[in-house]
């Protein structure tokens, strides 16, 4: 399986992943602050025979529209995120 890229509806609107595919446990691989989840691309191609691989451009970064809001991060809402990372899985 090639590189699948597509999108899904958050709660705050429309978010970009990219499923990678492969063989066995799912992992998800999460950018960190000013990258996307495309940097991963290489990595993945060579784990792909051990994991299942998706990866997600998180809100104002890659091909996510929903855009950051760093004066709404005054805590870490786990619950949001969980929510919205339960959409691609």
């Amino acid at each position: 399986m090639q590189r699948q890229d597509g999108t899904f509806l958050g709660t705050e609107g429309e978010f970009h992943f990219i499923n990678w595919g492969g063989d066995g446990p799912l992992a998800h691989f999460a950018h960190a602050t000013g990258l996307c989840a495309g940097v991963y691309t290489p990595l993945a191609n060579i784990l792909r025979s051990r994991l299942n691989i998706t990866g997600m451009d998180d809100r104002g970064h890659g091909q996510t529209r929903v855009p950051a809001n760093p004066d709404s991060l005054n805590s870490w809402n786990v619950l949001q995120m969980i929510w919205n990372y339960s959409a691609i899985i």
